[in-house]
């Protein structure tokens, strides 16, 4: 019975599709992150650069 459950839940997690929208109630359909603002920007984590020679 738990196999079962298990399988369930995995095969409906595989199935679903979905967009996140953040700033937004309708997310583009064709993106699987929608980002909306007019007063802020997206801040990507900072790397720092490692010389590999």
């Amino acid at each position: 019975m738990k196999k079962l459950l298990v399988s369930r839940v995995l095969l409906i997690t595989y199935l679903k599709e979905g967009q996140v929208g953040i700033g937004t109630t309708s997310p583009n359909s064709d993106a699987v992150l929608d980002i909306t603002s007019t007063t802020s920007g997206l801040l990507l984590p900072r790397l720092p650069f490692i010389n590999t020679n």
